[in-house]
């Protein structure tokens, strides 16, 4: 092998369809039509570490610029 090859890594599908079972309620037919993208961001944490929270501040801007009707 040489430098410019890209390495292979084995993808761990038993593992991913058990959490997805289990962390999102997926049938195995949800599961198999999801693309990878879509799998890596559902079992994402639902926030990342460094993300701050809304301010109250800026959820009332929000608000105000856009009401409910």
């Amino acid at each position: 092998m040489t430098g410019g090859e890209p390495q292979h890594q084995r993808i761990p599908w038993q593992e991913l369809l058990c959490r997805a079972s289990r962390e999102l309620g997926w049938t195995p037919d949800t599961f198999w039509q999801a693309t990878p993208n879509e799998l890596k961001m559902a079992l994402a944490p639902v926030r990342a570490p460094n993300t701050a929270a809304l301010s109250k501040k800026s959820l009332d801007q929000l608000l105000l610029q856009f009401p409910d009707k």
